[in-house]
């Protein structure tokens, strides 16, 4: 699996983002210094692909994608709401149509959270999210957002952090399908599906996203 990395600012969502796609891309992604690129899988098949090991072929078609948004597990505070209604906001704003009735050339997105006990008063805070394929149920890739945070300090509510969380998995979550259809099915194929085009896709790699200070939750 190819693994780049991006660093936040130093702000209030500090650390990585790491964006896992599982297919070869036009050329390597910049990653930051200290981490490495794995070897490059093949992706699953998405939307009308050739059929891989004898399989029937699904037929070829020119329906959008759609991006169902699952809820968020294990989400402390009041993310479980807060998230969702985020990403969605910060996909939709990016061109994605967004949509809560799954059909078969959906993408699926689900978000976990994984809050660790605090110790000496700070919190080690991962958010995944996978997207994975409605047709076929194949995972397509994730983006991993992590964090410390003072201890207690996610368990209300989110407020201004949920937007920023989202702002930075929309732009993580946008480059990889976008990558992901081109790698699979070519320029053509993905304008013929409708996905947006994201900011620097698909060869940019992708700079850091500016987050709100510590304590400017509302």
């Amino acid at each position: 699996m190819l693994r780049v990395v991006r660093r936040a600012s130093a702000l209030w969502w500090l650390g990585l983002l790491a964006l896992g796609a599982c297919g070869p891309v036009p050329r390597p992604f910049a990653h930051a210094p200290g981490t490495t690129a794995g070897a490059a899988i093949a992706p699953p098949p998405l939307h009308g692909e050739a059929p891989r090991d004898g399989a029937t072929a699904p037929a070829p078609d020119s329906a959008p994608v759609r991006l169902v948004i699952l809820p968020v597990e294990g989400a402390p505070g009041d993310a479980a709401r807060s998230l969702p209604r985020a990403l969605a906001a910060a996909l939709r704003g990016a061109g994605f149509a967004i949509t809560d009735r799954i059909a078969e050339n959906d993408l699926l997105i689900l978000g976990d959270v994984a809050l660790a006990p605090p110790r000496g008063g700070i919190q080690d805070v991962t958010i995944t999210w996978t997207v994975t394929a409605a047709r076929n149920d194949r995972d397509l890739g994730q983006v991993v957002q992590r964090n410390r945070v003072a201890a207690g300090s996610l368990d209300g509510p989110w407020g201004p952090v949920a937007a920023a969380v989202a702002r930075e998995a929309a732009a993580g979550l946008g480059d990889l399908i976008v990558r992901t259809a081109l790698d699979q099915a070519g320029r053509q194929r993905a304008q013929q599906l409708r996905i947006p085009e994201m900011p620097g896709a698909p060869n940019a790699p992708a700079g850091p996203a500016a987050m709100p200070p510590p304590g400017s939750r509302g």
